[in-house]
């Protein structure tokens, strides 16, 4: 399955339109369409945040840790900031969400 399936797959999965997600992603619907019929690939922090939305577990994060056992206190410093960014992105959808309903 290709990343794009993957993406498109589990938005249907939760029920969610390409709209909708790309509003809450802060991109427009045609560039989502791209990445879900893999004519564009993402940036990270696109990337990152549609892992979050759809609770899409990214295991190329959990490499260096795995790897590394001299990981430093500012890797993991960044860790903790992008969970943080992650959870408030979920936040922000969850709110959506019950503004719909």
């Amino acid at each position: 399955m290709t990343y794009g399936e993957i993406i498109a797959n589990r938005r249907r999965e939760l029920g969610i339109s390409q709209k909708t997600l790309a509003e809450t992603l802060g991109i427009s619907p045609g560039y989502l369409s791209k990445i879900e019929r893999n004519r564009m690939r993402p940036s990270y922090d696109v990337s990152n945040k549609i892992y979050a939305v759809l609770s899409i577990h990214d295991p190329e994060q959990d490499t260096d840790l795995a790897l590394d056992n001299n990981i430093t206190l500012e890797i993991l410093e960044k860790r903790v900031t992008n969970a943080i960014y992650e959870l408030e992105i979920l936040l922000g959808y969850v709110k959506k969400l019950q503004n719909v309903g």
